[in-house]
């Protein structure tokens, strides 16, 4: 079934209202005085975000630690954006890429990334889709910039 463009545009519009709301909500809300993450204190600059991006189920807190330090890969990025968005998990479609296995903890969310116009893999020198994703390659400011919007 053909998706019109104008049907494509209010999903993306909905959907970026959505994690734009979502986003925004996370910050008003009352954040515990106990760090969930053992390198995360509330003296960290930082600490307010990770610890409401962890209230909202955004971030795993069975993880003893956060690793503010290390970059994150573009699998990890689509995992925050598809929880952070409150997107149905739909792998219907795929697999829509050919580096990223079913059996791989972030297929799930790679899938419902894609079929929700999030992100797009990779493409050649001529604009021409790959095919590839890219999961374990960390991920840019400029690319998780046109993620999130």
């Amino acid at each position: 079934m053909e998706i019109s463009n104008g049907t494509k545009r209010l999903r993306r519009y909905v959907a970026s209202l959505s994690l734009v709301t979502l986003i925004t909500s996370l910050f008003v809300v009352n954040v515990a005085q106990g760090a969930t993450f053992s390198d995360v204190q509330p003296s960290d600059w930082f600490y307010t975000y990770v610890e409401q991006l962890a209230s909202g189920g955004v971030l795993d807190k069975s993880k003893k630690t956060y690793r503010p330090g290390d970059r994150s890969n573009r699998a990890e990025a689509a995992k925050m954006l598809v929880e952070a968005a409150g997107l149905t998990v739909d792998t219907s479609a795929g697999p829509s890429f050919k580096d990223v296995a079913k059996d791989a903890w972030y297929y799930k969310y790679v899938e419902t990334a894609f079929k929700n116009g999030v992100i797009g893999g990779y493409k050649d020198a001529s604009g021409k889709t790959t095919g590839k994703f890219g999961p374990g390659d960390n991920v840019t400011r400029e690319q998780f910039a046109k993620m999130a919007y």
